[in-house]
């Protein structure tokens, strides 16, 4: 198979598993859950494995500051399947990248399927800075408590707190006005 004809089939099956997805249908077929990323080397130009190896040198240099990793991807997934399975306690959700001082928003709806919109090792568009982000890019994630001023919407954080005590033991910072939840420790 060529590179072209990965493509036409690749973006043959992206739109059936997004509408599969938004109609909330899982598609249990692994040949159809693999077409999309079975060819995904195929279309990958030299530029595009040399800018993904470059970001990848700058995540791993970034991280090596830090004495103490705190989050494995797993312990990730399981964070996430919880906050989707609890949306309406889950309002915004911001992040910190290793990378710069670049700070963003974590998109994470009633729809969020793992295997569509997050990953073993990171989430595929679901943020505020676009496209892939994975999970040890994450130095932390804050939850504040007042989600919209103008709005006077509101976060519980006693109820956040206790929703991730719940996945598993996590490196909080609390106070009255935020959670942070750490991922990595200087």
């Amino acid at each position: 198979m060529n590179a072209r004809q990965a493509e036409v089939l690749n973006s043959a099956f992206k739109p059936l598993l997004g509408f599969c997805a938004k109609l909330n249908i899982r598609v249990f077929n692994p040949a159809l859950l693999q077409a999309p990323n079975r060819y995904s080397n195929f279309m990958r130009t030299n530029k595009t494995k040399r800018h993904d190896n470059q970001t990848e040198r700058e995540v791993e240099k970034s991280i090596s500051k830090f004495s103490k990793h705190m989050m494995s991807n797993s312990k990730w997934v399981k964070l996430i399947d919880k906050f989707v399975q609890n949306t309406s306690l889950i309002l915004k959700v911001e992040f910190k990248k290793v990378q710069n001082d670049e700070m963003g928003e974590l998109y994470i709806e009633e729809g969020t399927t793992f295997g569509f919109d997050y990953w073993e090792n990171g989430f595929e568009g679901c943020n505020s800075l676009g496209g892939w982000l994975t999970f040890k890019e994450i130095e932390f994630v804050i939850f504040s408590e007042i989600v919209n001023p103008n709005k006077n919407t509101l976060q519980d954080l006693k109820e956040l707190e206790k929703l991730i005590n719940s996945v598993g033991k996590f490196s909080l910072e609390i106070n009255k006005e935020n959670v942070t939840l750490n991922c990595y420790k200087e």
